[in-house]
């Protein structure tokens, strides 16, 4: 009983199975089963459904669902969604909110600044310096004006405003700038950057004022209460922006061409600096070289004593000869024959002499000779040289006396004009002097003391 009953269950066992048939469905199409051959999908490759053959995650690959075919994003490839290939976020971040009436003192080298925008597509500008950027919204459309109210001296800053079209602050929604102030018409809601940055590297403080002028107030063309011919605006009651290429308030002058310009920064002629080596007007002259600074104290000469005019022309309360200015002056000196200094011993080649600087035959009438600007004002000994040969003429000269300090220096003068003057002088030394001469040429040779100084002293005229 149990053998038959052990070979009943077995063959009951085998009919059911079947080897396998009749546990698997007939297949069918649109049949939500879990094990057809779609990738590794729940149900079967029917359109609609979260497997389809393009591997996403819901039904098919129809535009505005959030499994087409555009890689790695969550709906489609509508401009301005959050994961298509050009929603990725923008170049700049906004450090924090602006408002209307805002001014905010701050440097594009501030913590939160970026360098990653060069070019605009609103200028085309080459601002490769680091940009700082800022968000701004209104509760009210209107005109906004962003301002650099004040720009680091040497720095060259510009003001951008994009839109915000879904991809941030970014450099292709640029809307306005300018190197001074930006306008543009804000809409309620809407969200704006405002960038500030460098002009060809330029980088430094700057101060940013925000002013909003709301439309639809009393002095627009809105149907208000004054915007006729003649009232106390004028048709538009717009204001000129002097920076923007545009005609703001159509009375068909743009920008520096409009008398409301006229006091602006932007639109100022550059004036000359007149000590900093650069041509800021660009007229191609620099400092001094420019006629505009020729009233500048930094381009005007000292003045210089004229030493026959009893004034005193160099303003150091010395008049003419009293003034020391003058001691090289014809005017100034005395002598015989129309010279400061008086000859009193001739010289000749091989020749020398020993004698006082202040001993009989000298003067005291020159303290300033015109090859040095020494302080001669000792007494001086002169000789004159008549030159037998042309060559060149030396004159040694040297203190005597036991430990002898005295300070005495020798000129050579030219005296082709028979007077002995000081501003003739070709050769000088402290204690020699060589000149070149030609045979008959005349020169007055002089023994002078250093501030002051008197003393005996060898002199020795050779030729060679």
């Amino acid at each position: 009983m149990r053998q038959t009953t052990w070979v009943l269950s077995l063959l009951l066992l085998l009919a059911l199975s079947g080897c396998g048939i009749g546990l698997q469905p007939v297949p069918g199409a649109a049949v939500p089963d879990d094990d057809d051959v779609a990738n590794d999908d729940d149900d079967d490759s029917a359109v609609t459904d979260d497997d389809d053959a393009t591997g996403d995650d819901d039904d098919d690959d129809a535009t505005g669902d959030d499994d087409d075919s555009t890689t790695s994003d969550d709906d489609d490839s509508t401009t301005g969604d959050d994961d298509d290939a050009t929603g990725s976020g923008g170049a700049c971040t906004a450090l924090t909110q602006l408002s209307c009436g805002d001014s905010i003192s701050a440097n594009t080298n501030d913590p939160g600044s970026t360098n990653a925008i060069d070019t605009w597509g609103c200028t085309g500008w080459a601002n490769t310096g680091p940009e700082i950027a800022y968000e701004f919204s209104t509760t009210s459309a209107g005109t906004v004006t962003v301002t650099l109210a004040s720009i680091e001296t040497g720095q060259d800053l510009d003001v951008y405003v994009t839109s915000d079209s879904g991809i941030g602050c970014h450099e292709a929604d640029c809307i306005a700038a300018g190197d001074v102030d930006a306008d543009f018409e804000a809409s309620p809601g809407i969200s704006y950057f405002v960038v500030v940055d460098g002009y060809q590297g330029s980088a430094g403080d700057f101060v940013l004022e925000v002013d909003c002028a709301v439309t639809g107030d009393d002095d627009d063309a809105t149907g208000d209460d004054d915007d006729s011919v003649g009232d106390d605006d004028d048709a538009t009651g717009a204001v000129e922006s002097c920076g923007n290429g545009v005609d703001d308030d159509l009375d068909g002058l743009v920008d520096c061409d409009d008398s409301d310009c006229a006091a602006d920064p932007a639109c100022a002629a550059p004036v000359e600096s007149c000590l900093n080596g650069l041509d800021d007007d660009g007229d191609g002259l620099v400092d001094c070289d420019d006629s505009d600074c020729a009233a500048d104290p930094a381009c005007v000469p000292p003045p210089v004593e004229n030493c026959s005019n009893g004034l005193d022309d160099d303003g150091n309360g010395l008049v003419d000869c009293d003034d020391a200015a003058c001691a090289a002056d014809p005017a100034c000196q005395g002598g015989s024959g129309g010279g400061a200094c008086t000859p009193d011993w001739t010289l000749t080649e091989g020749m020398t002499d020993s004698w006082n600087n202040g001993g009989a035959g000298s003067t005291n009438n020159v303290a300033l000779y015109g090859c040095i600007a020494w302080d001669e004002s000792g007494p001086e000994y002169t000789y004159s040289y008549t030159a037998a040969a042309t060559g060149t003429a030396t004159v040694d000269l040297s203190v005597t006396g036991w430990l002898n300090f005295s300070d005495l220096d020798v000129f050579v003068l030219d005296g082709s004009a028979a007077s002995c003057d000081p501003l003739n002088c070709v050769a000088y030394g402290d204690s020699t002097a060589s000149w070149a001469v030609t045979a008959g040429s005349t020169w007055f040779i002089v023994v002078d003391g250093f501030l002051g100084d008197t003393s005996n002293y060898d002199l020795e005229l050779t030729f060679q």
